[in-house]
């Protein structure tokens, strides 16, 4: 269901509560980005062209030229205004950001920021961790097939450990570090003036202790996401870094894949999606023309 509404039963109504980018898309060649674009919004219901423009504006689209004569990138863009344009509560957008230049992946991102505060979702599939860093409130980790993590950035980040990279003016004694809670030496040089510890929970006390030092510079490093994404794939068991969150998810995930079945369009994409069937063969006009 998308907002109360049977994806099946209902299908119209519920895909027209959503913008969606495919990560490939299959584009009518012989069309203009116009041409395309106006095709897209036959399909619904007061399109607001202002928001078009706006768009193209931002994102500098030229949808003179047909779609044959695009770059990747202008695609791309073409893409994301089709997605955007509908001012769809609900937004599906996988790998959105490829083949955009770094300038315009700025503006990509200011965008969805902007789309958040108007009260929308956003769904974004991206390898760019980067990226997701940047824009995303809660991240989903997807391991092997399962859903290993799902939760809030901050506290994904807080959960990790910290590095902190210490260098001394004198050598000292390094004892009282070693033997706080959530502190552990990483290495120490053997001139005992430069030391990296791996830090967890509060900072309070080992500040303390650190106040006894001869410090001449400090540096604190948070974990990136990529740290922690590299974290989960390298658990040694599929299950080991599970949250309670994501196994509650996950339990739902087999009554999708039955519904699916029945109807003969079985896919564990969907039964991730929660059963949102966008990739099925009523999703609305495809991209491109039929294989």
């Amino acid at each position: 269901r998308i907002f109360g509404i049977d994806c099946w039963s209902e299908s119209a109504r519920a895909k027209a509560l959503v913008g969606f980018l495919p990560g490939e898309m299959r584009l009518y060649e012989d069309l203009t980005g116009r041409e395309f674009l106006d095709f897209f919004a036959s399909f619904r219901k007061g399109e607001n062209k202002r928001r078009r423009a706006e768009l193209c504006e931002r994102l500098e689209l030229d949808l003179s030229p047909r779609i044959r004569h695009l770059s990747k990138g202008n695609r791309q863009k073409l893409g994301i205004v089709q997605a955007l344009m509908h001012e769809a509560p609900l937004l599906v957008l996988d790998e959105p950001s490829s083949g955009l230049d770094p300038l315009k992946q700025v503006t990509f991102l200011d965008l969805l920021r902007e789309e958040r505060s108007a009260g929308r979702t956003v769904f974004l599939s991206s390898h760019a961790l980067v990226e997701v860093e940047r824009i995303a409130d809660r991240v989903a980790i997807v391991r092997e097939g399962r859903l290993v993590a799902i939760e809030e950035v901050a506290a994904l980040k807080a959960r990790r450990a910290r590095t902190m990279d210490i260098l001394l003016a004198a050598p000292s004694d390094l004892a009282p570090l070693t033997r706080l809670d959530g502190v552990r030496v990483l290495t120490v040089d053997p001139s005992r003036t430069h030391v990296s510890l791996s830090v967890r929970g509060a900072l309070g006390p080992l500040l303390r202790a650190l106040a006894e030092l001869p410090i001449e510079d400090l540096i604190v490093a948070a974990p990136d996401l990529e740290t922690i994404f590299l974290h989960y794939y390298e658990a040694a068991g599929p299950r080991a870094a599970e949250s309670p969150a994501a196994m509650r998810l996950e339990g739902g995930a087999p009554r999708y894949e039955e519904e699916h079945a029945k109807r003969g369009t079985a896919s564990s994409e969907d039964a991730a999606r929660g059963g949102v069937p966008l990739g099925s063969a009523d999703t609305g006009p495809p991209m491109g023309p039929p294989e």
